[in-house]
């Protein structure tokens, strides 16, 4: 274990909660499924973006699914929300799981990409944007007067929730797992049946996904 490099992690600020966020819930089994059949599918997701008041949020809220519906499925009417002191419109949307390389529907933002598991039973998670943060930040303030089209890099918030039949091995990328830093040479953690984990990036890491660039979130190892 490098000491500096945790130091260093440690260091990085989790993103201000003015930012952007993007979260979702993954299952273990989805992504085996995934793996092994070779096929997509889409799980929920939700897009909470940064407003200067409620007013302003309940006004623009209408353009900003409109704006959002060009880019990406949307479920629901979105709402208006206050979080740690922060107002925010939070629309639900879609994350795309799939395959390294595989087909879907291109109208989505979010991917994980699962990685084919390998002898010992392990395989990566990456997690990508379909287009940049700035691109989707313009594209959702397009004729909009509530909506500013400059915000902080992106918080990025997913939970690994094991539903398989058995305890999986999760070995975290330079992440933050449960509120801990996470190095590759780090012990994996066991995450046990029936249990769930909330990884969310290092600030540095945002900034790489929000260039519309694979980054590999974390590595699990299944039982075999």
């Amino acid at each position: 274990m490098n000491a500096k490099t945790i130091a260093a992690l440690v260091a990085l600020p989790l993103l201000a909660a003015c930012a952007p966020e993007i979260e979702s819930t993954i299952h273990v089994q989805d992504v085996l499924t995934v793996a092994s059949e070779q096929q997509a599918l889409s799980v929920p997701a939700v897009l909470r973006i940064p407003q200067s008041s409620e007013e302003s949020c309940l006004k623009g809220l209408p353009r900003l699914i409109d704006n959002l519906k060009a880019l990406a499925p949307v479920s629901g009417k979105g709402k208006c929300i206050e979080k740690e002191g922060d107002q925010l419109a939070e629309i639900e949307t879609e994350m795309v799981v799939t395959t390294a390389g595989g087909k879907f529907d291109p109208n989505n933002l979010f991917v994980l990409e699962t990685g084919v598991p390998n002898g010992d039973g392990s395989f990566a998670l990456e997690f990508r944007l379909t287009r940049t943060l700035d691109e989707i930040v313009k594209a959702l303030a397009a004729n909009s007067d509530e909506l500013q089209a400059e915000f902080d890099p992106a918080k990025f918030i997913i939970t690994i929730n094991n539903d398989s039949e058995s305890s999986v091995g999760l070995a975290g990328n330079h992440v933050f797992i449960d509120g801990e830093p996470h190095l590759p040479e780090m012990e994996p953690l066991t995450l046990e049946r029936r249990r769930s984990v909330e990884i969310i990036f290092s600030d540095v890491a945002s900034e790489y996904v929000s260039d519309a660039k694979p980054y590999r979130i974390a590595t699990v190892t299944a039982a075999q």
